[in-house]
């Protein structure tokens, strides 16, 4: 897959746009002065004279909702409502879409996706997403993110920027050399990855991760609820780090709690933790039928206890790949705080 220098996305999408301007028989312009008057510079300035409005273009290559606070800001953070940001992308997830649409912030992707908001006149309205509510959920069978072979993928988001070879990195996931052979191929086919007399390297981290999160589904784990009493989120912690290392089985923390953990982001009252099996009897967590704070998942692949990171005080952590992965999908999400994350720990360059 040829990857698209930051002018071709910029002509493509400019050319998405002008289609669809034309369309509505929205007059328009390009303006040669790129510098409007909080002297920030944007990759493109449309004028809509009839409109009285202006679009500011940003490009971006791997989008994801990070980019969104940065680019309102420089927008003046919608203190001029002539001025309208529009981000152009050749790829952008659902959620991404939705958290655009949340934020006024216009936007054009190569997938057929565009949302369009120039007044609150419906003919200067457009909104279409590829999938709508009836649409069967992206399939990962066939693809590079089944549950085993993201062990794989893990693998290659944990060290971005790592040289492998395939027998080391082979090693590193733990499964059979003749399916990684085929699977590896496939990622370098759908140009994910690089191979290079017998060295691999990671080359769109961004869209893999993009990819993982398009087909990942939390509720192939099976889960049990528990409660657990604290007068605060870090005594919880570490009641449920305590309880979970006395029973001796391998458990990592997920979600919320991994999220905390690793960058004290927004203290819950809810605790999520992946654990080898469901103990049997626990010191401290009290199995509930519903209503519990504390969700213990096993795993429909053991992967997830794989590239973890160790907390002296509580115990492993998921991978960032996988804990954003959690924090986007898994009950009581928070798309700003995957976000956030996200821009945190997996701020690929």
């Amino acid at each position: 897959m040829k990857k698209m220098t930051e002018i071709e996305i910029l002509n493509s999408g400019m050319s998405i746009l002008a289609t669809e301007l034309d369309k509505h028989k929205i007059v328009h312009h390009m303006k040669n002065q790129e510098r409007l008057k909080n002297n920030n510079r944007y990759d493109a300035v449309l004028e809509l004279p009839d409109l009285k409005k202006i679009i500011v273009v940003e490009v971006k290559a791997h989008f994801h909702p990070g980019h969104i606070d940065k680019f309102l800001k420089m927008c003046g953070d919608g203190a001029d409502s002539n001025v309208l940001p529009l981000v152009v992308t050749p790829y952008i997830s659902e959620s991404s879409y939705t958290y655009c649409m949340e934020n006024n912030v216009n936007v054009i992707d190569f997938s057929g996706n565009i949302y369009l908001k120039l007044s609150d006149n419906p003919i200067c309205f457009i909104e279409r997403y590829r999938e709508n509510k009836n649409a069967k959920p992206v399939r990962s069978a066939g693809s590079v993110f089944t549950a085993r072979v993201t062990r794989l993928v893990r693998a290659l988001l944990s060290s971005p920027g790592k040289e492998w070879t395939q027998k080391e990195l082979i090693a590193q996931a733990g499964i059979n050399a003749g399916y990684a052979s085929v699977v590896l191929r496939q990622m370098k086919d759908e140009g994910y990855i690089s191979i290079t007399d017998s060295i691999i390297r990671l080359i769109e981290p961004n869209r893999m991760l993009d990819g993982w999160l398009g087909v990942y589904r939390y509720f192939r784990h099976k889960v049990q609820s528990y409660a657990v009493e604290a007068e605060n989120y870090e005594q919880g912690l570490d009641k449920v780090a305590k309880s979970l290392k006395e029973t001796g089985l391998r458990f990592a923390f997920t979600g919320q709690s991994g999220a905390y953990i690793r960058t004290k982001q927004n203290a819950t009252d809810n605790y999520a933790v992946y654990v080898s099996k469901f103990p049997d009897e626990t010191d401290g967590l009290v199995r509930v039928k519903s209503g519990g704070n504390v969700r213990l998942f096993v795993p429909q692949d053991e992967g997830v206890f794989q590239f973890t990171t160790e907390n002296g005080r509580y115990g492993q952590v998921v991978s960032d790949a996988q804990l954003y992965l959690d924090l986007s999908k898994m009950p009581g999400k928070d798309i700003k705080q995957a976000d956030d994350f996200r821009e945190l720990k997996l701020k690929f360059e």
